[in-house]
């Protein structure tokens, strides 16, 4: 997974978060040991603190401007930002705390009606990055959810007819994968059968299906109990599949 975003709550606020997913597997880097934020307060914001669709060009341009200035000799690495509250945060990691102050007040000067603080810290472990940017669990497989959902899109899917979705689950056990067969059964699954695997540490294959529309606003709620379950279990959920269905 490389960019991607998700909403959620900051500070009990409603956010929205645009993040470097792809960089998960590799960080920290030791390189990049210091964090800059730079927070635009928005001109025309949401009610909810939200970007509205009336500034939507305006904030692209300036994070792409801030973007292309502070990145261009590769002494930062772009990772994120945080839309709440009215403000934007854009995040950075630096290869020191010495930030070109020149190259960013250029890159904003198109932008004169915008105010902009910013300030540096120590993060050599990027805690800033995996504590407020990075998705839970959860929220990730939300994430693959709306993935699939705009594949499915761009192959034509109307989502508005009712068909089979199928779900797998794995476990190292037995005795897990009959107790997630049985929860996913009387939460309204059907479950289709077990199989044997040849890894030892996923051994049992549990099959389950319902019947829905899998749209973006529906299959959270066919696919995340699912997800929980199998991880209350010391099991992994594998995710879905369903057939598209065209006007």
């Amino acid at each position: 997974m490389s960019w991607d975003f998700y909403q959620c709550l900051v500070n009990d606020k409603p956010a929205s978060i645009y993040l470097n997913l792809g960089l998960a597997s590799r960080v920290p880097l030791a390189g990049y040991p210091e964090l800059f934020y730079l927070r635009i307060p928005m001109c025309q914001p949401r009610e909810d603190g939200l970007s509205s669709q009336a500034e939507f060009e305006t904030l692209n341009q300036i994070e792409n401007k801030v973007v292309e200035a502070l990145t261009a000799d590769n002494k930062m690495i772009y990772v994120g930002r945080l839309t709440s509250d009215g403000c934007r945060d854009l995040f950075f990691y630096s290869s020191s705390d010495d930030i070109d102050e020149e190259a960013l007040e250029l890159s904003l000067n198109d932008f004169s009606e915008y105010a902009w603080e910013g300030g540096i810290n120590p993060d050599p472990e990027w805690e800033m990055y995996f504590q407020l940017l990075m998705p839970s669990e959860t929220q990730l497989e939300s994430i693959k959810n709306r993935r699939v959902c705009d594949a499915m899109a761009d192959k034509g899917e109307a989502f508005t007819t009712l068909r089979e979705i199928m779900h797998w689950a794995y476990f190292a056990t037995e005795t897990a994968a009959s107790e997630y067969a049985a929860k996913a059964q009387a939460t309204g699954y059907q479950v289709l059968g077990t199989q044997l695997q040849d890894n030892d540490d996923e051994r049992y294959c549990v099959q389950v299906s319902n019947i829905g529309i899998p749209s973006h606003q529906q299959i959270d709620e066919y696919t995340l109990p699912l997800f929980m379950a199998a991880a209350e279990l010391g099991g992994r959920y594998d995710g879905w599949e369903s057939a598209v269905k065209t006007m």
